[in-house]
């Protein structure tokens, strides 16, 4: 691409170039840099002009282009073929650039002659360089359109300036050389000089950065009444050494473009340091093109286009104006300090829109340093809600919070309103979602001004906040600008959410989350779970809706409460005293006492069998070798032995992952609508045992696709357990009819016959009847003449 002979480099380097929004010519729409100063001169009458900039008058015959990232510098500067064309359509006879690279040690130039030839390589004068900051320029003795350059190494960041005429010095000013002051300025510092310079206890002197010439005063005394804000736009940033860069300024400034000195007042570092850049701020510097007169210039080392100030940055600037308002009196309003491109004649984005939209904080962070606000409270609340889901399950931690299916849509309401008596500025809000189970679909950002009454909602500007997400790809979390709030002013969150997948109790936490992150010299918040670093609210900002996603056909017991059985419940109240969360283990725990006793599947239970044939049942038992039983039903059908398989589970004390094909029972097909597991099928404990079996989880498997019913749980390859003739024995009753009754399930409480602590169900003697210690003994006879017989 740079072999394009017909092409006009700067005109395509313009369009390449990442964060510039132009090329500045002296003919061109752009007639600055983005840089900032392309002159220094006074607005004021020509006859006084020349008692102000004297010999010290900086030139505008020059435009700019920058490569901003290492894409666009390899766009210019071919490393492999070890060359670069620059062709400019007017004719220059200077070349000044701010690299930033490995080496230019051996970097030459050639220029084409008007007869096609080229000139002589000759060594391009680096006269700049500390680690890879480099400043590099050429003068020519005659025009030239083209120029080619060879030997340079690992540009990463480019500014080029073309000048029509030469304006360097022909002597290097450096620091190891500096010049004498000017006349006048030599001797004692007067009252006056004083005034006119920063404290150390504000500013970095220029004698600590290693200015060139640290004591130079450029021009004559005019009494500032005005403040310009830029940024340097190229470089962006100081490289990790920003008095470095500041050294790479002000050395470009005096050595390529001609000026007296750097051409800001006061430079601030991307840490919030303030560096002295002129020496005097009673003098003119050269940073707004015939505006300079009166005009004190700051400028951060930023790219403001597309960074965003920092509060350290905007801070320091404060501190700034701050010192310039109290020793010259120049007004802190938006009429006496601007934004470089507001004043009259210029042509450029200088500060950037980020810092143009900040001016405002930046000029209320001054005049809150200059007059300090009486300390204040703000009445600030937040409030999630979520609109839509169930009441499925009401115990346990489930207990008030809505409860969902995969599948199901429903709404999310984050609420923030601002109490207070005044505004609150630079409102930001962190949330976040279940991260497993949820998705958020779209969201909306609406007020309540001017009603002020959480009912006349209307679409909020926020919504067309550029770093806010897209509506359609709000992420599982991250934050949202909210903007101002007026006083009283209510702003919500609208958010569609989708429940995806079933989550309970295996996300870091459920439902939706909101909390404040910032608001403006109010309140800061880095995580939901940290506190405030600042807080002038009187509370925490951050707020929670639970949301329990539950599945259909999968169920994990990891809940933390001990009634968190995800809707199962148990029947033969007689034949256990326990039925609860194992908590320390994650297990659904059935403690038994007697023969017949089944959990069953909450009512929102869906499994296509079909497309799932086996049965993931994961299980421990301590009281030896015994007979499992499986039951199931469909839509209308109540639980039958006709649907039913039985097999043997060992009582180890270990888990088990035990496979089921249930697919071996014609009856296994369809949807399923409920499930039933008699986890001790045949007999009761015997007075020695432990009584306990447990449940680790449960799903369903298709092995030859490759696919369970839930993420959590994978395809178990395995041998299926052997399934026992119908008829294999057992007095079961599955149905729950002939004298059981319900355990302590979902919703369950108080039953006849149960007694509820904690989601512990204990029987208690029902009064007549054969005695209970000749029932069991005759249920052990049975139960060992049974195993002996098979």
């Amino acid at each position: 691409m740079l072999n394009r002979a017909s092409a006009k480099w700067v005109m395509w380097a313009c369009a390449m170039m990442l964060g510039a929004s132009g090329c500045a010519g002296e003919d061109a729409a752009e007639a600055a840099s983005e840089r900032g100063a392309l002159e220094e001169g006074a607005s004021l009458p020509s006859e006084g002009r020349e008692l102000v900039d004297g010999h010290h008058a900086d030139h505008r015959h020059h435009s700019s282009v920058v490569l901003a990232t290492p894409e666009a510098v390899a766009e210019v500067f071919d490393e492999e073929a070890n060359l670069a064309r620059l062709e400019y359509p007017d004719a220059f006879q200077q070349v000044g650039w701010m690299m930033d690279a490995d080496s230019l040690a051996g970097m030459e130039y050639r220029v084409a002659r008007a007869d096609g030839s080229f000139s002589k390589w000759e060594p391009v004068e680096v006269y700049w360089n500390e680690g890879r900051m480099f400043n590099a320029r050429v003068r020519l003795n005659s025009p030239a359109h083209v120029m080619e350059l060879r030997g340079f190494e690992g540009i990463t960041f480019a500014e080029i300036e073309f000048f029509e005429e030469v304006v360097a010095p022909e002597q290097l000013q450096r620091p190891e050389r500096p010049l004498p002051p000017e006349a006048g300025d030599s001797g004692p510092i007067g009252t006056r000089r004083q005034a006119s310079v920063a404290p150390s206890s504000l500013v970095i002197p220029r004698s600590e950065w290693g200015a060139i010439n640290p004591g130079k005063i450029c021009g004559s005394v005019v009494a500032p009444y005005r403040a310009s804000i830029h940024h340097t736009y190229a470089p962006s940033g100081d490289g990790g050494d920003a008095a470095a860069r500041v050294r790479q300024m002000q050395s470009y400034h005096i050595n390529t473009r001609g000026w007296c000195d750097i051409g800001y007042h006061f430079i601030v570092s991307q840490a919030g340091n303030i560096y002295q850049g002129r020496s005097r701020s009673d003098r003119p510097g050269a940073h707004v093109g015939n505006q300079n007169s009166g005009n004190v210039g700051i400028s951060f080392i930023a790219d403001f286009t597309t960074q965003t100030p920092s509060q350290t940055q905007l801070n320091a600037g404060a501190r700034m104006l701050k010192w310039v308002h109290e020793t010259h009196g120049v007004p802190m309003t938006r009429t006496a300090v601007k934004g470089h491109r507001e004043w009259p004649g210029q042509s450029t984005s200088c500060p950037g829109g980020n810092m143009i939209s900040s001016l405002e904080t930046l000029l209320q962070k001054t005049r809150d340093l200059i007059n300090p606000p009486a300390p204040q409270t703000y009445e600030v609340a937040l409030d999630v809600t979520l609109k839509g889901g169930e009441a499925m399950v009401d115990q346990g931690s489930s207990e008030g919070v809505v409860d969902a299916l995969p599948g199901a849509e429903f709404s999310a309401e984050i609420l923030l309103k601002n109490a207070s008596s005044s505004a609150i500025r630079g409102v930001r809000l962190g949330y976040a979602f279940d991260e497993l189970g949820l998705t958020p679909l779209s969201y909306t950002i609406e007020s309540d001004h001017p009603g002020l009454d959480q009912s006349s909602w209307s679409t909020n500007d926020a919504m067309q906040v550029e770093s806010n997400p897209e509506p359609a790809q709000m992420g599982s979390s991250g934050e949202l600008v909210m903007n101002a709030f007026s006083a009283g002013e209510s702003k919500r969150v609208v958010v569609t959410l989708r429940a995806d997948s079933y989550s309970f109790a295996m996300a870091p936490f459920g439902g939706v989350r909101a909390f404040v992150t910032h608001i403006d010299d109010v309140y800061a918040q880095s995580t939901f779970d940290a506190s405030p670093g600042v807080n002038r609210t009187g509370t925490t900002l951050r707020a929670h809706a639970g949301l329990d996603i539950f599945a259909t056909d999968a169920w994990f017991f990891e809940g933390p409460e001990g009634p968190d059985v995800e809707g199962w419940t148990a029947e033969g109240v007689d034949a256990f005293d326990e039925f609860r969360l194992n908590t320390s283990h994650g297990l659904l725990a059935l403690h038994l006492v007697g023969e017949g006793a089944t959990v069953s599947s909450p009512a929102w239970t869906a499994i296509d069998a079909d497309a799932f044939p086996e049965l993931v049942l994961r299980a421990r038992s301590h009281d030896g070798e015994h007979v499992k039983a499986v039951y199931w039903s469909r839509e209308g059908e109540a639980f039958s032995e006709e649907r039913s398989v039985r097999f043997e589970a060992s009582g180890d004390g270990e888990y088990h992952d035990l496979i089921v094909n249930l697919s071996e029972h014609p009856e296994w097909s369809g949807e399923v609508k409920a499930l039933r597991i008699a986890l001790l099928a045949e007999g009761a404990p015997g007075e020695e045992a432990s009584g306990w079996y447990d449940v680790d989880h449960i799903y369903f498997q298709n092995r030859a696709a490759g696919t369970t019913t839930t993420e959590f749980g994978p395809v178990i390859d395995q041998a299926a357990v052997a399934l026992l003739p119908e008829g294999g024995g057992g007095e079961a009753e599955p149905d729950g009819e002939g004298g059981g009754s319900p355990g302590l399930g979902a919703n369950d409480g108080e039953q006849p016959g149960v007694r509820t602590a904690s989601g512990c169900a204990t029987t208690g003697q029902q009064g007549g009847g054969t005695p209970a210690a000749i029932l069991l003994l005759l249920g052990w006879v049975l139960a060992s003449w049974r195993r002996r017989a098979t």
